[in-house]
């Protein structure tokens, strides 16, 4: 309770090592005798557990301490980021204190300076009376995080308007931003058609100028999750493979699709097993690096950000989807009153939102209608998202109703289908309930 009132109040910090003794002697501060790697002091309050060590600096001159032991040892420190906080501007002026962080081997960091993504790294400024986190990929500022006192939000400073509110949430939530100086469409061209790949002029180009330079940053700078960037990818792939990412050490820019007949050129890639292709159509697909499993996204750029937001948001709120092997989405979106999301609806796959999916305060509850082309006798399909059992039960009832036969499916839990059960809806269709 001491230490929740105190971090109401203080700037609070995350440092991912146990050096809990080491900063306690720092900030002046004394061990708990009943609290183990628990310390208190009039400047800070440190708290170690197991592998991090968690830092609520009271004051501005403890702020300084710590970055001063920071810098000196490259201690791997970010900010606490215990609660979402809406967006703040970032402070102006010159900042009186600034750290620039590179933990190395010490701390078990496990990308190398100076690789493919250029520059990358953590800095940590204090400006007045706030403190600003900025991560950095390719030498510029990819995510940016203001802490005042007792609260982090981030900032619209950096390149986020590439598309509707809930894109612009989805890419502040996952610290990604657009790099403008990587989207170089013209470069591409010119790349492509040195390379005899000028068949792929048309649409490497349109990916390129719709989202190219779009970064997710990682916890100490350069790139981590998201990323698009043809003509970056073209030029990395120069590099020797042990400096690129797994998505990236790929031979060729061009190839097929898992098992399939369809081409596709490298654009980036999802996160670390799922690099990002564009086929001759423009279509986009992912390809898991493990399983080989090809999933189709969208069928325009555009789009698929606006689909990676929306099912950001459903897998933070939904377990898991309930699959209805039966192309009713449309039929049963019209019987719930859903409204469809035209932004994030294509040829690959239609969303349509019931309730909830723009007021947090509602139940949520989202219909989807998805291609599968390669399943044999049920190529579309419709999905339940769910965010109370309640809504579950809505539309798994008005689903049986339209497609008595149809088997509803688990999407990678069973939990949804439980709710089923014990409300005495047959999943199955085919097999009574006792069995």
């Amino acid at each position: 309770m001491r230490r929740d009132r105190a971090a109401r109040a203080a700037y609070r910090f995350r440092v991912h090592a146990a050096v809990g003794a080491e900063l306690a002697a720092l900030l002046g501060c004394d061990a708990a005798a009943d609290w183990h790697g628990y310390h208190e002091g009039a400047l800070a309050i440190v708290d170690e557990v197991l592998r991090h060590t968690d830092v609520d600096c009271l004051c501005a001159e403890a702020v300084t301490r710590l970055l001063d032991a920071a810098e000196q040892r490259q201690l791997p420190l970010t900010l606490r980021e215990d609660v979402a906080a809406p967006p703040c501007d970032e402070p102006s002026g010159t900042a009186p204190r600034a750290v620039a962080l590179d933990p190395r081997d010490t701390f078990a960091r496990l990308r190398p300076r100076d690789s493919w993504d250029g520059e990358a790294l953590l800095r940590l400024d204090l400006r007045g009376d706030a403190v600003v986190e900025a991560r950095l990929a390719f030498g510029e500022v990819v995510d940016v995080r203001v802490a005042s006192r007792g609260e982090v939000g981030w900032s619209t400073s950096v390149d986020r308007q590439l598309g509707s509110p809930r894109v612009q949430a989805y890419l502040a939530r996952r610290r990604i931003s657009r790099v403008k100086s990587l989207a170089r469409p013209a470069e591409l061209k010119a790349e492509l058609d040195a390379r005899g790949l000028a068949d792929w002029r048309a649409v490497a180009a349109g990916v390129e100028a719709a989202l190219g330079g779009v970064v997710g940053a990682g916890p100490w700078g350069g790139v981590e999750g998201l990323f698009v960037a043809p003509r970056a990818l073209l030029e990395a792939s120069r590099l020797r493979r042990g400096d690129l990412p797994a998505p990236l050490a790929l031979e060729h820019p061009v190839q097929r699709l898992a098992d399939t007949e369809i081409e596709g050129f490298l654009c980036g890639w999802l996160d670390r097993y799922n690099p990002l292709f564009v086929d001759r159509r423009g279509h986009m697909y992912s390809v898991h690096q493990e399983t080989g499993d090809e999933r189709p996204w969208a069928c325009a750029p555009t789009s698929l950000l606006e689909k990676l937001a929306v099912y950001d948001e459903l897998a933070m709120r939904c377990e898991s989807p309930v699959v209805v092997d039966a192309d009713i989405a449309v039929a049963l979106s019209g019987q719930l009153g859903a409204m469809r999301v035209a932004e994030a609806s294509d040829e690959v796959s239609e969303l349509f939102a019931v309730s909830g999916l723009d007021d947090p305060a509602r139940p949520l509850l989202v219909v989807e209608r998805c291609a599968y082309p390669r399943i044999e006798g049920a190529p579309t399909r419709a999905l339940l998202w769910a965010g109370t059992p309640d809504a579950l039960l809505l539309a798994a009832r008005a689903a049986r109703a339209l497609a008595p036969e149809a088997v509803l499916g688990a999407a990678g839990s069973y939990s949804p289908l439980n709710v089923l059960w014990r409300a005495g809806l047959d999943p199955v269709g085919d097999l009574p309930i006792d069995e």
